[in-house]
């Protein structure tokens, strides 16, 4: 069954209707959190939320739910519609009356993938340089949409942004790491970077497996002269890097990205999970 929720009441079909008058339509005023969903489990639903209820607040935007409320009704959702493997996204609509809507939809995809693809990244054109809020999920992604497809017109996979400095920050819609001498390095949360949920698991399961890490600032000759390096996202998940700025890396993926994706997948499937504690309870 087709479907969506809209402030946690069911509408079969496929059918919204917008008016064109309120904010999130006419000016992107909303907020956005993607979600891949695994035998009908979301996977990291406590940090996606967490992040969405704390950028609200920032930017001071009415949030009309709790954590329990938001999580019954995407599992209200699920059941409904009958998915499995899908991708579910959860959006704050701003409107005229200050207010939000809460708008949950789901589309069924391929289950979890095995296997990742090598591909090609490189920087993102100077036209596209300099975000505004990049470190917010906004509903504004048109810059990062842009960015990308005018990457892949010159045979890119993805692009990257950059500080002046030269300081790489982050991809249209991932995050950026590389090994080098064993040790894994990501850029640093004080630049202008999405505090990815992805990546907050993937760092975790590194210091599980026992491998140092490092968040710090890094140029394009730190890509290219890494071990082996990958990108990664809540949806498209790691991508490992064949080419950096036309750099061939010697291996993709290399053998810490093997792991690591081996970790991932294994704790997705409920078959390994993190230490009681904090950790435990933000990635749930």
């Amino acid at each position: 069954m087709k479907g969506y929720l809209l402030n946690g009441r069911f509408v079969a079909g496929a059918e919204f209707t917008i008016d064109p008058s309120e904010p999130f339509f006419a000016h992107g005023y909303g907020l956005f959190e993607t979600v891949r969903v695994a035998a009908k489990k979301p996977l990291f639903l406590n940090p996606h939320m967490a992040r969405m209820v704390s950028t609200a607040s920032n930017l001071g935007m009415d949030c009309p739910f709790d954590a329990a409320k938001l999580r019954a009704w995407i599992d209200e959702l699920i059941k409904k519609t009958g998915v499995d493997n899908a991708r579910l996204k959860f959006m704050l609509l701003a409107k005229n009356d200050g207010s939000s809507d809460v708008l949950i939809t789901v589309e069924q995809v391929d289950p979890l993938p095995s296997k990742f693809p090598a591909i090609a990244v490189g920087r993102a054109a100077p036209e596209f340089q300099g975000r505004s809020m990049a470190g917010f999920k906004t509903m504004n992604y048109m810059v990062n949409r842009l960015a990308e497809a005018e990457g892949r017109k010159r045979g890119l996979d993805e692009v990257y942004f950059a500080l002046d400095e030269g300081w790489i920050s982050e991809g249209t819609r991932s995050t950026l790491f590389f090994v080098k001498d064993d040790v894994l390095h990501t850029p640093s949360l004080d630049l202008p970077i999405l505090p990815g949920v992805t990546r907050l698991v993937v760092l975790h399961l590194a210091k599980r497996a026992g491998f140092a890490v490092r968040e710090g600032h890094y140029v394009s000759g730190d890509f290219q002269s890494a071990d082996e390096a990958f990108l990664l996202g809540s949806f498209s998940l790691f991508r490992p890097i064949q080419t950096f700025d036309g750099q061939p890396l010697a291996v993709a993926p290399g053998p810490v990205t093997q792991s690591l994706i081996l970790g991932y997948l294994e704790l997705a499937a409920g078959k390994a999970e993190l230490p009681e504690g904090s950790e435990r309870a933000l990635l749930g």
